[in-house]
């Protein structure tokens, strides 16, 4: 504990601050609840600013494809989403005590959200051909015909479960984010990698309560997603009403949630024990280093058995035929030929 207080002290001054590797003299950390410091832009490898998670969100939101679609509503919930959980990182409930966990707060977010819409992108453009994450839910709702909520919730299942898992250890597995770390036990320049592995999992383990917060913060904004669907037009008659009840008959709340994240921070540490970052969809190899994989994206393949486990799990919790039929028949969530009918 002596250890891990010493190496935070250089962060005591931070309140919600991103990394960011190279930093010039005449730069400064790039601050993503200020977004003030080293600017990020569309290439830079480490974190966007809120402002450009917005903008990216809402070009996903006008692809073409994706227009009168029911296969729009989770990037719409989603925008409205992400606005609410980053404020609640920056000054409200998911704010942590301990700097060190709010750098990998924003780490975690950062991944998740770029690399769902780098992911969702490659499926729009038919450059996938993988039948489970975002790609596999595109692929079951154009042969199920899927209204616009049961899209929104097979989505948020496969963000719950195989995508979080993905992004978590892909976290552990970047030299850049760690890099910059405060514990130096993290950190690898060169050489064997086993050993800084081992410290990033540590914290990780740590990091489990700050992460098992946004179960309740989820569960009590599913009035938010509901107001962002029936505000885009994807709900039937007495949208409104339907809106402020979704968070009372959607079987998701925060013990839902629970379960579902708590298995994919598992998986994320049995990808981990394997620690093999060549092989994690991701990350690149950089010389002797590996960094988060933004530049030659690629669709991930089936991976473990255990990401197609925990991801199946969540569908079916989350989005199973009677759910679905609850979502079309009772919310109101629209389908394909009722948004088409409006156009």
């Amino acid at each position: 504990m002596l250890k891990k207080a010493l190496c935070l002290m250089p962060l005591l001054t931070l309140n919600c601050q991103s990394i960011r590797s190279h930093v010039t003299a005449n730069d400064r950390t790039f601050d993503f609840c200020t977004a003030s410091g080293a600017y990020p832009n569309a290439y830079d490898p480490y974190v966007w600013s809120g402002a450009m998670v917005q903008t990216a969100l809402t070009d996903l939101i006008n692809y073409p494809t994706l227009q009168n679609a029911p296969e729009a509503a989770y990037a719409i919930s989603y925008r409205r989403m992400t606005q609410a959980r980053d404020e609640a990182r920056c000054h409200g409930e998911l704010v942590d005590k301990d700097p060190a966990m709010n750098l990998l707060t924003h780490q975690l977010a950062d991944i998740m959200t770029r690399w769902y819409i780098a992911e969702t992108r490659l499926c729009l453009a038919g450059k996938a051909d993988v039948n489970n994450g975002f790609c596999g839910v595109f692929t079951r709702s154009r042969k199920d015909n899927y209204d616009a909520i049961s899209f929104a919730m097979a989505d948020t299942a496969v963000y719950l479960s195989s995508h979080i898992a993905w992004s978590l250890s892909a976290l552990a597995y970047n030299d850049n984010f760690w890099s910059e770390f405060p514990d130096p036990a993290t950190r690898h320049d060169q050489g064997p990698f086993k050993d800084s592995l081992a410290a990033r999992k540590r914290w990780l383990l740590d990091f489990k309560p700050t992460y098992d917060r946004f179960n309740s913060f989820l569960g009590a904004n599913l009035s938010v997603v509901a107001t962002a669907l029936a505000e885009a037009g994807m709900l039937r008659d007495q949208s409104l009403v339907v809106a402020s009840s979704l968070s009372k008959l959607i079987p998701c709340k925060s013990s839902m949630f629970s379960s579902i994240r708590d298995k994919s921070f598992k998986v994320a540490m049995e990808i981990l024990e394997e620690g093999k970052p060549e092989l994690h969809p991701m990350i690149r190899a950089d010389h002797a280093r590996y960094v988060l994989n933004y530049t030659k994206f690629e669709a991930r393949g089936d991976g473990p058995t255990a990401i197609k486990t925990i991801e199946d799990f969540s569908l079916n919790a989350l989005a199973n035929p009677v759910a679905r039929a609850t979502y079309r028949d009772i919310l109101g969530g629209k389908t394909s030929n009722q948004l088409k009918c409006e156009i």
